[in-house]
């Protein structure tokens, strides 16, 4: 299915079911679209077969080039019972506003099918969220994402907060100047798996990465970097960044030297014996470049055991 649109689409107008392709990938191209409410399921009807890949794009500018989805399912099927075969693979899910906003405003699920016996299960799907002019955006209830891979690219602050999300592994990049990020999950995750379109671990400008309030594990296998800004990820179950880097360190460098202090480090468990498992943290002022500036703070509270690498926490001037 492949559609092209000159003027703002709404999905679901004509025919309220959505978009059904048994398999067949989806791609639409229009100034905006507007998916809420409907579904778009590129399921197959066949067993041990992969799901068909979803591409949304907008062309518009500002409210005009805005995308809201719906539900989107492109999980692959399951194998026949008794057959030993193996699952089919889930489609990716790639979402591409080029206004103010992409808004998930439906679940979104990505799930390889269930092999039989020997069968292997089939490969989950990736998705991919981008908004270089604006901002990814999801509310809590019912637009959860559930999938192998997510992987964010915004210009704005953008938050994902629907507690149900499930995804296995977050990348991250937020580019605009003290922009944040913030992610809520209902599964265990990892911080990583990036790569594509330089998006690797999680990166913000000075703003702020926001992990709070997930009673899950978390883990992390490619750095995490705020350029001055803060990171958090207080009241999960468990934290392991114990390969990798956490810097909140300052830079003078951009910004006319508004975030040339360190940015705090604040991770904390809840009361199940939670572990924390930290390799380097990295909260110092920028000293190389700036005057007088002033460190973040590392603070790590832990329910379980405790384990500390390499911390670095200095200012300079006054701001020792």
């Amino acid at each position: 299915v492949n559609f092209s649109s000159q003027l703002a689409l709404t999905i679901g107008s004509v025919n309220p079911v959505g978009i059904t392709s048994h398999g067949a990938n989806v791609t639409i191209l229009a100034p905006s679209i507007d998916a809420s409410g409907s579904t778009i399921d590129t399921r197959s009807s066949a067993d041990s077969s992969a799901g068909g890949s979803v591409t949304l794009t907008t062309s518009g500018a500002g409210a005009a080039g805005n995308l809201s989805t719906g539900d989107i399912i492109t999980s692959g099927t399951a194998a026949t019972a008794s057959s030993g075969d193996g699952g089919g693979a889930a489609g990716n899910v790639t979402l591409t506003a080029s206004g103010d906003t992409l808004e998930v405003a439906g679940a979104i699920t990505a799930r390889g099918g269930a092999g039989d016996g020997i069968g292997a299960d089939g490969a989950d799907g990736r998705v991919k969220l981008s908004a270089t002019a604006g901002a990814v955006t999801q509310a809590d209830g019912a637009h959860a994402i559930d999938a192998g891979l997510l992987l964010v690219n915004a210009l704005n602050t953008s938050s994902l907060l629907d507690t149900g999300n499930m995804t296995d592994r977050v990348a991250a990049q937020v580019t605009g100047v003290g922009e944040n990020f913030v992610y809520r999950s209902g599964g265990d995750f990892v911080i990583g798996g990036g790569g594509e379109d330089g998006i690797n671990g999680i990166t913000t400008q000075g703003g702020s990465i926001d992990l709070d309030g997930s009673d899950v594990a978390v883990g992390a296998t490619q750095a995490i970097i705020s350029k001055g800004g803060n990171f958090s990820a207080l009241g999960v179950r468990s934290f392991d960044s114990s390969g990798v880097t956490i810097n909140t360190a300052g830079d003078v460098t951009y910004a006319g030297g508004v975030y040339k202090d360190g940015g705090d480090i604040d991770i904390t468990t809840t009361a199940n014996g939670g572990a924390i498992n930290t390799g380097t943290l990295i909260a110092s002022a920028d000293v190389n470049n700036a005057g007088d500036a002033a460190s973040g703070q590392i603070t790590l509270n832990a329910d379980g055991a405790l384990t500390v690498r390499s911390t670095t926490a200095q200012g300079k001037g006054s701001g020792s």
